[in-house]
């Protein structure tokens, strides 16, 4: 669940290899410290001649989203969602 909260609520990353280059760092070397933050064996990692891209497994997410999504939505307050949703209804 909390690789959602790791890459900021974020499924996809692209990274420019441009980019990469003038840093100087390697794609190892950016999967290493990424690494270091999150499991990065819960993402695929894709190239194409201008970027890398990191998304979330498919997989990973068709088990884990729902629990997430749920669990985020109980941490607002519950008085406020029912007013909101009431609100919604009458429009």
């Amino acid at each position: 669940m909390g690789q959602y909260l790791q890459m900021g609520i974020c499924y996809r990353l692209e990274v420019d290899k441009k980019r990469l280059d003038k840093l100087e760092v390697t794609l190892e070397g950016m999967i290493n410290e990424l690494n270091k933050h999150l499991d990065i064996t819960l993402y695929e990692i894709n190239e194409t001649h201008e970027e890398v891209i990191i998304e979330i497994k498919e997989t990973v997410a068709l088990e884990q989203l729902l629990e997430f999504t749920q669990f985020l939505y109980s941490l607002y307050p519950q008085e406020q969602r029912d007013t909101d949703v009431l609100y919604r209804l009458r429009k």
